[in-house]
């Protein structure tokens, strides 16, 4: 009976005077050589899975109703008071703003969100806002350690949040210009509807939209071809 998978079954130690610097050295080149022509092919699969993902909130970064004030203000540290505040969101998620205003003071007024990326790397996203509405990004945020706002009316009331988008581990490659999902797996059931948008700026990895929002129930499990050496 054979043993093991056979990927190197085709492989074999060359002969002597066909090892490039001989010796020690030559056949620890010809195996590298042999496990890069045997790996290279194969497709890299990895499994995203995640428990109890918790519900989008308006609020979890900054307590929906806080004033807004006349001038640039600059959000960090204690400032970021809502339940969540600079914590780690895992998965990483796309963040909001909600704004409440009897007048249209929001208008033309951007929100910086600044934190980290699923990398730990620096991350940044402006968002335009909209005067008494939720506005979501598309970035995938870990975490949010500062938030500026440019000028607004002192007549307004806000709260800054996360939406339903969840961050990809790993990144996602694209075949013959597609991103695609090898399996979604939804609370015990099969799904086919879940979306991805392909990694870019503010995407390090890309992004995942589920068939059905996170509830703080629904469990996921998402299978994808990545790229290995990114």
């Amino acid at each position: 009976m054979a043993n093991g998978s056979g990927l190197f079954s085709d492989e074999g130690p060359l002969k002597p005077h066909l090892l490039r610097g001989g010796g020690v050295g030559g056949e620890v080149a010809d195996l590298r050589r042999d496990v890069g022509d045997t790996v290279t092919p194969m497709t890299a699969m990895t499994v995203d899975e995640h428990t109890n993902v918790a519900t989008a909130d308006t609020d979890a970064i900054v307590a929906v109703g806080t004033a807004s004030v006349a001038g640039a203000t600059t959000l960090s540290g204690a400032a970021l008071d809502g339940v969540l505040g600079s914590g780690t969101m895992d998965p990483a998620r796309n963040v909001s703003i909600t704004t409440s205003d009897s007048a249209a003071t929001w208008a033309a007024q951007n929100v910086v969100f600044t934190g980290t990326d699923v990398n730990d790397q620096p991350i940044s996203e402006t968002i335009a806002i909209a005067n008494n509405a939720t506005t979501a990004g598309t970035s995938a945020f870990a975490s949010v350690t500062s938030v500026v706002m440019n000028a607004v009316d002192a007549a307004g009331t806000y709260g800054l949040g996360f939406g339903i988008l969840m961050g990809l581990n790993k990144l996602i490659v694209a075949r013959a210009g597609l991103t695609g999902l090898i399996r979604e797996i939804e609370t015990g059931v099969l799904v086919t509807t879940g979306t991805i948008a392909a990694s870019a700026a503010g995407l390090p990895n890309g992004t995942y939209d589920a068939a059905n929002p996170p509830n703080a129930t629904r469990d996921y499990a998402i299978y994808y071809e990545y790229d290995p050496t990114a």
